[in-house]
């Protein structure tokens, strides 16, 4: 009962994490298989798992289960549109709408998946981030199957090690813990193979590594080759590059009020799936429905009637809202400027020189501009000619890209309506336009 007690609560804690993220299902379902793994009778492992399984359904609901309930009522599929191959809600195509871009195209690949997204990480993420750690902890789990079966085909046991764990008390939670990897990664192969869905498995790498080595060396072995792996593979993952952070702001998304003529009877379309905007949308006024085209969602025929529908019953003014283009190198080139002229490095011509000499050994983006003015700085910084951005070609270019758009759908764009307004997320701006369209 306590065992149950405590599953109990694990489930309910996994369910809630599944609801708020639903990749996270994968591991929900790795980890109640991985429970038939531990040791007792059949009866009593099978139990565990079902109390386990039962409170994942009931963290799910709890954390997701009103969303569930209102796409459901609203859409006919729980998970609209996903899974509509299932569900086969009229507003959506009959498709699984799953991103498998980043999954291995072959059998050969998925066999040497680790190797290959340690290599080459853009098959696996948009940013690069190399860590040794997977082929290292894969190849450990190739070595134990091997020396398993091959314990199996002699009748014997694994070797010293493995005998010791198998009769350790800790044994139970050791196989439980492996076989949750072993599952969780394989269920992220066949579904995503997008790395940050393989995170949980990452945050247990290190440890997994350190059991799979005390099964397959002796004691002393196995602690010095840990030592030695581990700290390798946390070496190598630098350098690295990250997505960044936005400063702090009282509001998280800001946005300056477009001034539509009359919200009650607007329309506002999206064009583009990447960038999103759908953010935006809670920041225009509550009586203005916004629309999604040309976004990869997989429009049906109903969907576009929908969408017809309610363009007809606004009879006021339509417009399409559009990215607007922004430097983000011009953003932190102020703090650069300021930064500098703290250190005195902008006061005099031999401060100047020194500061290009330093400028030419990091990757800063910027160059040393001299000024001509008699008396305050002799220099600063400026952008080098590559990371220096027309923002109205942009801008152009952007508004050409969502007229062909809307053409498909029997709109116009008119460009000389377009408006540029400000609009961010915490400290970085990420403007947009808003432009009239004609039905």
């Amino acid at each position: 009962r306590r065992a149950a007690g405590w599953l109990a609560l694990s489930g309910l804690v996994m369910g809630v994490g599944a609801g708020l993220k639903l990749t996270n299902a994968t591991f929900a379902l790795a980890l109640c298989a991985a429970l038939l793994t531990v040791g007792g009778g059949w009866w009593q492992r099978l139990r565990l798992s079902l109390v386990f399984g039962v409170a994942v359904l009931a963290g799910l609901a709890a954390a997701a289960g009103h969303w569930f309930l209102r796409m459901w009522l609203m859409f006919g599929n729980p998970l609209f549109p996903q899974m509509n191959d299932v569900f086969r809600s009229p507003l959506a195509q009959p498709v699984g709408v799953a991103d498998t871009a980043h999954l291995p195209h072959n059998l050969a690949e998925a066999l040497l998946w680790p190797f290959i997204f340690t290599l080459d990480g853009h098959r696996v993420s948009e940013l690069v981030m190399r860590q040794m750690i997977w082929p290292v902890v894969y190849v450990l789990f190739i070595a134990l199957a091997v020396r398993l079966l091959a314990g199996r085909l002699r009748g014997a046991g694994t070797g010293a090690s493995a005998s010791a764990a198998a009769g350790d008390a800790t044994a139970g939670r050791e196989r439980l813990l492996l076989v949750f990897f072993a599952l969780g990664y394989l269920g992220w192969l066949k579904l995503f193979g997008i790395y940050r869905y393989l995170v949980p498995l990452e945050l247990l790498a290190p440890l997994t590594v350190w059991l799979l080595l005390q099964r397959l060396c002796k004691p002393q072995l196995a602690r010095r080759a840990g030592a030695w792996a581990l700290t390798l593979c946390a070496i190598v993952v630098f350098p690295f590059s990250a997505w960044s952070h936005s400063g702090w702001t009282a509001a998280g998304f800001t946005a300056d009020d477009p001034g539509l003529a009359d919200p009650s009877s607007s329309l506002v379309y999206t064009v583009h799936g990447d960038p999103p905007m759908g953010w935006m949308a809670t920041l225009l006024p509550p009586q203005v429905p916004v629309v999604a085209l040309a976004g990869g969602f997989p429009e049906s025929p109903a969907y576009l009637e929908r969408i017809r529908a309610l363009a007809a019953s606004r009879h006021g003014t339509h417009y399409v809202m559009l990215v607007a283009a922004a430097n983000h190198e011009e953003l932190t080139l102020a703090k650069k400027n300021q930064l500098a002229s703290w250190l005195g490095q902008t006061g005099s011509d031999a401060a100047c020189a020194r500061l290009e000499r330093m400028m030419a050994k990091v990757r800063f983006h910027v160059g040393v501009e001299p000024l001509a003015a008699p008396d305050g700085p002799r220099c600063r910084l400026a952008l080098l000619p590559q990371y220096r951005i027309d923002l109205a070609a942009r801008n152009l270019a952007l508004q050409r890209k969502a007229a062909e758009d809307l053409q498909r759908y029997g709109l116009r764009l008119r460009p000389d309506s377009c408006r540029v307004h400000r609009a961010a997320i915490g400290t970085e701006p990420y403007p947009y336009q808003l432009c009239e369209v004609d039905k």
